[in-house]
């Protein structure tokens, strides 16, 4: 349905941007261990959002590298592969036509 499909997509982006914050509030070294465990385990399963926002740096009128956008672009496509063969592995066995 729509409406999980868009509560699942902003719960992705909210959860997306925040993840360097989680880990490095978890790294600092005031957090529990099970708030460190739960914020690495996030951190390995949702993409970090905030190394695509550059709006900092346009806003600023600074040029963003190459170096920056290429690592960028290889995150992203990693990510949308390793995201993809999931895809096919949970949907091998099913008749979806």
């Amino acid at each position: 349905p729509m409406v999980m499909n868009l509560v699942i997509c902003f719960a992705v982006s909210v959860i997306g941007h925040l993840t360097e914050i989680i880990v490095n509030r978890s790294v600092e070294g005031k957090a529990n261990e099970y708030v460190t465990f739960t914020a690495k385990l996030i951190s390995l399963v949702m993409p970090s959002l905030s190394s695509f926002n550059v709006s900092s740096a346009v806003a600023t009128g600074r040029v963003v590298p190459p170096d920056y956008l290429g690592n960028s672009l290889l995150y992203a496509g990693a990510y949308i592969a390793a995201m993809l063969l999931l895809g096919f592995i949970l949907f091998e066995d099913r008749d979806l036509a």
